[in-house]
């Protein structure tokens, strides 16, 4: 009886140590499933996710724009603009001379002040150039001239000028070894010549010695040339068609005019003279004499050259 009793009793153990064993076992299963998958989903998911996009991409993309596009388009685009083309184009204005021919073969001075123009010799043909419609008068040669007195204006020259032209030849000289194409030297003095190897030349006489600035190219007959002889204090300069051909240096010289008084007027197609009206006058045609006061520099003088083929 007492073997029954404890075989019952250690069955009813053995069953309670089973059943007990069981029900720990799903509840270990459940409880650390339900915590390992709710914590690490959210807090990873929240806090990396709205600080680095937010705050980077506004900072970048704002103040990069605004600063490098506004500032330096405005400065950089006005100031360039305004200053290269207004001053050249107001100064570039003839003094003295400026030579205006007719359809009807009157001559005048279109500076106010100036001189007046006198026509001299055989009479003269009037004609228009095709590339600038200026009118043009045809020059026949020995004393077929026209005269301007400048002699009042030496002491301007001195501190600088131009001596600008627009001519053509229609022959080289043949008994003279040149043409005047626009002259005041007689015992000092400057000039533009065509000389008989064809040749443009021109020449100024500073410290007491003629200094000559000439082409080397032959010029062709019956083609236009824009020729500018200047003196700009140190400098005798000669361009032709708008581009620096020659010049000579000095050091702050002076230029000698002629001393007779019947000599002290630029010729115009031929060469100054004294006691007469010029003679050695060009074979072609003149479309321009025109004179400016200062100094100016070869981008000025380009200019002339191609507002006249304008």
């Amino acid at each position: 009886m007492k073997r029954y009793f404890c075989f019952l009793i250690a069955m009813v153990m053995m069953f309670s140590l089973v059943a007990c064993g069981g029900t720990p076992t799903d509840e270990e299963k459940t409880t650390p499933t339900a915590q390992s998958t709710y914590e690490p989903s959210e807090m990873p998911t929240e806090e990396p996710t709205e600080e680095p996009t937010e705050e980077p991409t506004e900072e970048s993309t704002e103040e990069p724009t605004e600063e490098p596009t506004e500032e330096p388009t405005e400065e950089s685009t006005e100031e360039p603009t305004e200053e290269p083309t207004e001053e050249p184009t107001e100064e570039m204005k003839p003094a003295i001379l400026q030579m205006v021919i007719q359809s009807d073969g009157t001559v005048t001075n279109a500076v106010a002040d100036g001189p007046e123009i006198t026509s001299h010799g055989a009479q003269k043909q009037i004609g228009t150039e095709s590339k600038t419609g200026l009118n043009f008068a045809t020059l026949t040669g020995g004393t077929c001239t026209y005269n301007a007195q400048i002699g009042d204006y030496y002491g301007d020259l001195e501190d600088g000028f131009l001596l600008e032209v627009y001519f053509k030849v229609d022959a080289l000289p043949s008994a003279d070894p040149y043409y005047g194409i626009a002259e005041n030297c007689e015992a000092g003095g400057f000039g533009i010549y065509v000389m008989k190897n064809g040749k443009i030349h021109a020449e100024m006489q500073v410290d007491g010695k003629y200094q000559i600035v000439e082409d080397t190219k032959t010029v062709e007959l019956g083609r236009w040339y824009h020729v500018v002889f200047g003196w700009d204090t140190d400098v005798v300069s000669l361009y032709v068609d708008g581009q620096l051909v020659s010049e000579y240096k000095t050091d702050f010289g002076t230029i000698g005019f002629p001393g007779n008084q019947t000599a002290q007027y630029l010729a115009i197609g031929g060469c100054c003279s004294a006691g007469s009206h010029g003679g050695q006058g060009m074979v072609g045609g003149i479309g321009m004499c025109n004179m400016y006061l200062g100094v100016y520099d070869g981008q000025q003088v380009a200019g002339l050259y191609n507002d006249l083929m304008q």
